[in-house]
């Protein structure tokens, strides 16, 4: 059983609360997850949520995209930096998020190894029409060739403006 079974929701803060950022470093289990996704859609005035650090799956993405639909309407940005997401489900899974998070203007992705198939799965959705900024720094490996398709963001989001690609590294072909 995990220490956050039991969480209901607003658990992780007062409804009032505008910025939280969970703490640790361990991998979450589904039930864990699960029960943050349902605490934190008790937070409705939440602007601004950080999960760095986090060990999470794609799948955990998943339900938290369907805890937080309707329930989170500031929330602007958040943070899923070195959160161990990788590959196809990973990006499927946020693509879920921005579709549950109309108001999301700025989502970090830093440092997760999403490599091409993820990337271009989270890309490949719904258009998001309020995300201005997305971090991908170290999310592309050599050989990823995904920098075309990146090329559409900027086509199809309207309020989007800024890329962080550091730390990446994009085949010629790209």
């Amino acid at each position: 059983a995990s220490p956050l079974d039991g969480l209901e929701p607003g658990a992780l803060g007062a409804s009032t609360t505008k910025r939280l950022k969970l703490l640790g470093s361990s991998a979450l289990c589904s039930a864990g997850a699960e029960a943050v996704g349902r605490a934190l859609g008790g937070v409705p005035a939440l602007e601004a949520l950080d999960v760095s650090g986090q060990g999470l799956e794609g799948s955990f993405l998943g339900m938290w995209s369907r805890s937080w639909e309707g329930k989170l309407p500031r929330l602007a940005e958040l943070c899923l930096a070195r959160c161990g997401l990788s590959g196809r489900d990973a990006g499927a899974g946020v693509a879920l998020i921005l579709q549950a998070l109309p108001s999301l203007r700025v989502l970090d992705l830093s440092e997760n190894p999403l490599g091409s198939a993820g990337v271009l799965e989270l890309i490949g959705g719904e258009p998001h029409l309020q995300l201005e900024t997305l971090m991908l720094k170290g999310t592309l490996s050599n050989g990823d060739s995904s920098a075309p398709a990146l090329g559409l963001i900027a086509a199809s989001w309207p309020k989007f403006h800024y890329l962080d690609l550091r730390d990446c590294s994009l085949s010629e072909e790209s």
